[in-house]
């Protein structure tokens, strides 16, 4: 045996492995964050292609953990093994974000998502593979160090806790801060920290460092005592084992987000927050396991955390939007201050609700492993079952985003997964020879559990689905891509008020006639900036209402719609009133899709493209703001084409409303402004920009009467309408102003993000403050205005 193999740990030596293992888990988080990001441009932000790319992402840390599980099991020096794998893992990741930005260029020309996708392999397949080899690499290690569980459970629970420190410092400070490509370079700079740390205690091991540990085992032929061997699980039921908790964990995680994104806004701080509350408790419980598993018998132990889980899961249903109504109380009492308030707020709501369960999960894993490997493959046992469960997540994530969760919806998922693990004890009775009170316990919790989710009274975590004293819901349907409700609530004239939420936050697309005025001016005031549109593109359906205004000039011979939620294609029957059936015209072509990724296409060209209203909190939005997405815009116009950008003023700050200014004004050198909609609390600033020719004057008095015509078609004579904008001086924006206005910004890139990052927290700063960024926009162009040059 090698004499790394016979050493026994020192507390030097031990503090050393976990802080590597933390730092390893660190940078394997972040390098996913960060890649996530540049497939993203490569592939689009649909539904389908997100689970795409997670599902390419878990196949490589499958693959590389099965064949570093058979490699490390052979060698002779795992810790100069492991040491080489985390500069590889540097060394490979170095090259990612080069190559995904070369491969999107490469691939902009063919509209193929698939070779899109074959091509994001090439590089992330390597590389996640090498990631995936550092389970069964951590084992080897740790293997003749200490107890298999015990090592395991500490080897998992510092790499994860590292992992949670990764998201929040990716997600939170380094990239806002440097974005992408840089945040990659720091974390590659940490893996071949780690790895010349542990190649410099591989190859000169001090003699000093070579003393017995409390917690090692006992030398051979010592008269030490040796803990009781326990029985081995056989490797069909371990197997099995690792694949459904995979599969269930990982469903349980997406159904997770989703309830929380029902109570807080979907933003990438959210969706960071959230996953390291899930994280930290995984974390957790596997540090915990070494404790629990010496005080209690193993088997039955990996059986109890199964069912504990699963009642976890149950409450957690009932947990969520109470955790959220307390929050929100703190929030109106004045209680929470700051955007670290709220979203730490937001954190430790998610860690509430999910603990009992995450918790129990963390310390699944590492008894499974212990109790089926034997004592001479440990770190191919551990491989083996690693890569068994992170298939079974990618299994359980595609199943329950595009099947269960849509089948029987968000509440009863929850519900029938719960039952799932409530029934794992009773699958293991007879392997583990549980005790009859256990098995009764488990099957009693599992018809309580199975009763209330298939009879339709498993708790409800979406808020919006309870009734209220105004409002009828039409329908409500937890899609893949959201959870999409529509409400009635009283009357216009002839045409029912109807509103349209997707996950609880998106109430903009509502039937009165403000906003009906405002969405029809939107789709009128573009096409009237073009002599002869002939096609036209908006990029945004919502409810068809602007699509419906640009239907309705005669002109226009085709136009295309893209809407990154396709299932609101078919929900717009909801609203025909007011969008007249646009979607039925011979002339309408809608298309489900990611609006950036459409654009990259090289044909056909378009006279006249529209970017509808968006959150630009949401993540992905602020791509569309982005300095490429202009130019690839600019690429898709005819010569004498035009395109118009709206921004929603009350959901940005000055700052940046003139980051998106100068971002356009880099494609558009002659750009002009309009607002096409300014009222106080809800300006709209439209970006008019032509590809060549110089744009037109706005036909403001003929651009009225068309929408007063259209709106008194639709609400017949008896309702009163709203008036021409006038409510921030004259509609028309100079050049100038613009130009002013973007002096000094920075400019929005795919590469940093800036509108991503910035937008969530200067909304939560205004909401904090119970006031919006409305007002300010219309000071601040009112004081560019006043200070312009005549």
């Amino acid at each position: 045996m090698s004499p790394e193999r016979s050493t026994t740990p020192t507390p030097a030596l031990r503090a050393l492995l976990w802080l590597a293992f933390g730092l390893s888990g660190v940078a394997g988080l972040s390098y996913e964050l960060v890649w996530v990001r540049y497939v993203g441009r490569l592939v689009g932000g649909s539904t389908q292609s997100i689970a795409a790319t997670v599902a390419l992402f878990f196949a490589g840390l499958a693959l590389g953990a099965w064949l570093g599980g058979r490699v490390f099991q052979q060698l002779r020096r795992p810790l100069l093994g492991y040491a080489a794998l985390e500069a590889a893992i540097g060394l490979v990741a170095a090259t990612v974000p080069a190559t995904l930005g070369w491969l999107e260029h490469t691939s902009a020309a063919v509209d193929s998502l698939p070779l899109a996708f074959a091509l994001a392999t090439l590089p992330l397949l390597p590389a996640t593979a090498l990631l995936g080899a550092t389970f069964p690499a951590m084992a080897a290690v740790v293997a003749d160090l200490t107890d298999v569980v015990d090592g395991t459970a500490r080897f998992y629970g510092f790499n994860t806790a590292g992992a949670v420190l990764g998201c929040l410092l990716t997600s939170l400070w380094l990239l806002p801060s440097l974005g992408h490509r840089q945040t990659n370079w720091v974390m590659v700079g940490i893996d071949l920290v780690v790895a010349a740390s542990l190649a410099a205690v591989a190859w000169r091991l001090p003699p000093a460092l070579q003393q017995p540990d409390e917690v090692a085992p006992a030398a051979p032929g010592s008269d030490a005592p040796r803990p009781p061997p326990q029985p081995l699980l056989s490797p069909r039921i371990a197997a099995t084992l690792a694949l459904v908790s995979g599969l269930l964990a990982i469903g349980v995680e997406v159904l997770w987000t989703r309830a929380l994104s029902l109570s807080f806004p979907a933003t990438v701080y959210v969706f960071a927050v959230v996953l390291a509350a899930y994280l930290f408790g995984v974390a957790l419980g596997a540090l915990l396991t070494p404790r629990l598993s010496r005080r209690l018998a193993r088997a039955p132990l990996l059986a109890g955390l199964y069912a504990f889980t699963g009642l976890g899961v149950l409450l957690s249903a009932l947990a969520f939007p109470r955790l959220a109504d307390a929050f929100y109380g703190l929030v109106a009492a004045g209680r929470v201050e700051s955007w670290q308030g709220w979203i730490g707020g937001i954190g430790l709501t998610s860690l509430a609700a999910m603990l009992p369960s995450t918790l129990a999960m963390g310390a699944a894993l590492p008894l499974l492993i212990g109790l089926a490997s034997p004592a001479d493959q440990r770190s191919s046992t551990a491989g083996r079952l690693y890569t068994l469960n992170v298939l079974g997540g990618v299994i359980g994530s595609l199943m329950t985003t595009f099947t269960l969760m849509p089948a029987v919806g968000l509440s009863p998922a929850l519900g029938l997964l719960a039952c799932a693990y409530l029934a794992l004890p009773l699958g293991l009775s007879r392997p583990l020879s549980l005790r009859r009170g256990v098995v009764l316990a488990s099957a009693l919790a599992l018809a309580l559990a199975a009763a209330g989710a298939l009879s339709g009274l498993a708790p409800e975590v979406d808020p919006d689905r309870a009734p209220g004293p105004q409002r009828r819901l039409l329908y409500a349907r937890d899609s893949a891509s959201g959870t999409i409700a529509i409400y009635e609530r009283g009357r216009a004239g002839r045409v029912p008020i109807r509103a349209l939420k997707v996950n609880t936050f998106y109430g903009l697309n509502i039937t009165a006639p403000s906003t009906i005025a405002m969405q029809y001016r939107l789709g009128y005031l573009p096409l009237a900036l073009h002599p002869r549109p002939r096609r036209a593109l908006l990029v945004g359906f919502a409810t068809g209402n602007t699509l419906a205004a640009m239907a309705d000039v005669s002109d226009i011979e085709e136009l295309s719609c893209v809407e990154l939620h396709g299932d609101l294609f078919a929900l717009a029957r909801y609203f025909e009133p007011v969008n007249r059936g646009v979607w039925r015209l011979p002339k309408v072509r809608l298309v489900a899709g990611d609006g950036r990724r459409f654009m990259l296409r090289k044909s056909p060209r378009y006279d006249v493209i529209v970017g509808d209203l968006y959150l630009p909190r949401n993540p992905g939005v602020g791509s569309l703001y982005s300095l490429e997405h202009f130019r690839a815009v600019r690429a898709r116009l005819r010569p004498a084409g035009v395109f118009v950008a709206w921004l929603p003023l009350w959901q940005l700050s000055p700052d940046e409303t003139g980051v998106i200014v100068r971002t356009f004004l880099t494609v558009f050198p002659g750009a002009r402004g309009a607002l096409g909609n300014a009222h106080a609390m809800r300006p709209v600033l439209g970006l008019l920009g032509a590809r060549q020719t110089a744009l037109p004057p706005i036909p403001w008095k003929s651009l009225e009467q068309q929408v007063q015509r259209a709106l008194r078609r639709v609400y017949g004579a008896g309702v009163t309408l709203p008036s021409a904008p006038t409510a921030a001086g004259a509609p028309d924006i100079s050049h100038t102003v613009l130009r002013r206005w973007a002096a000094g910004r920075a400019l929005n890139t795919l590469e940093n993000a800036w509108i991503e990052y910035s937008a969530p927290r200067t909304l939560t700063h205004y909401q904090l403050r119970q006031a919006s960024p409305a007002a300010d926009n219309l000071r601040y162009l009112a004081k560019l205005r006043s200070s312009a040059p005549r």
